[in-house]
């Protein structure tokens, strides 16, 4: 379980220093772990990460199912709120209009003539200030070529998160091609997703894969974790993933003194 109370001895050792010169005292650490927790804690407490007090789940278009927002807003409650004990609200809201309209901006002219969607400029539209976290809930004709891989896309850090409605419709993508799923797969899949995006924008970390492991983080592996891009069923956050998230928004709580993390980790 996590100390909080380690956390606080940081805050005291690293309040008025500047982050750079806060990482050489940050690397001489030996343990894994610590140094971990110890960098997620001061990239909350020295740099000026903009909290949010609310996620919002947003339709891009009037044809997705309420059961499809609903989902993923208990997706966000059940396998990230509650895991780590973040003190944030989830809210569902109406179609945002303006999505599609800056959408249509990021569509290019093919030697065809034809207008196609420019997948790689999706992130830097996603980077643009917004007052509150945002999960967009997509079924629309931009992503219907995109990529036939993916159910969710997420800048680590951003303010917006998009996934495809498809997850709850079809299920999962394998190879590109849908798998057979269970109407109850489908609906547990809809919530991991979500979960899994909200994860990225709002725990700041990178998916689990052969790049990044629990072992940079000093945790062991733990297969059914949520951070892999192909997360099994049933997933959850594991200890480190959990970890590393209440130790960032700790750091944030200590620099506004607004409460996100309660005393109580465990």
């Amino acid at each position: 379980m996590l100390d909080l109370s380690v956390l606080d001895e940081y805050a005291k050792q690293f309040h008025g220093m500047q982050r750079n010169d806060a990482r050489s005292i940050e690397q001489s650490i030996q343990s894994i772990r610590e140094r971990w927790i110890l960098t997620r804690f001061l990239d909350g407490f020295l740099t000026s990460i903009s909290p949010f007090d609310t996620i919002v789940v947003l339709p891009t278009v009037e044809s997705i199912d309420v059961e499809t927002l609903e989902l993923c807003k208990e997706g966000i409650e059940r396998y990230f709120i509650e895991p780590t004990g973040l003190q944030l609200g989830v809210e569902i809201q109406g179609v945002d209009t303006d999505y599609a309209k800056e959408f249509e901006n990021l569509k290019i002219q093919t030697e065809e003539g034809t207008k196609t969607f420019e997948y790689n400029l999706f992130g830097r539209f996603r980077v643009k200030p917004f007052k509150s976290t945002l999960i967009f809930v997509d079924d629309s004709e931009f992503f219907r070529e995109a990529s036939k891989r993916v159910t969710g896309l997420t800048d680590v850090g951003s303010d917006a998160i998009t996934v495809l409605a498809r997850a709850h419709k079809k299920g999962r993508i394998k190879d590109g091609k849908y798998i057979d799923m269970t109407e109850k797969e489908k609906r547990e899949y809809m919530r991991l997703v979500a979960a899994h995006e909200i994860r990225h924008a709002m725990g700041f970390l990178e998916d689990i894969n052969n790049v990044w492991s629990h072992q940079k983080m000093g945790y062991p592996d733990v297969p059914s974790c949520l951070g892999y891009s192909k997360f099994q069923i049933p997933s959850a956050l594991c200890e480190g993933c959990r970890d590393s998230i209440i130790s960032l928004w700790y750091g944030i709580q200590l620099r506004t003194g607004k409460e996100y993390i309660t005393q109580d980790t465990s």
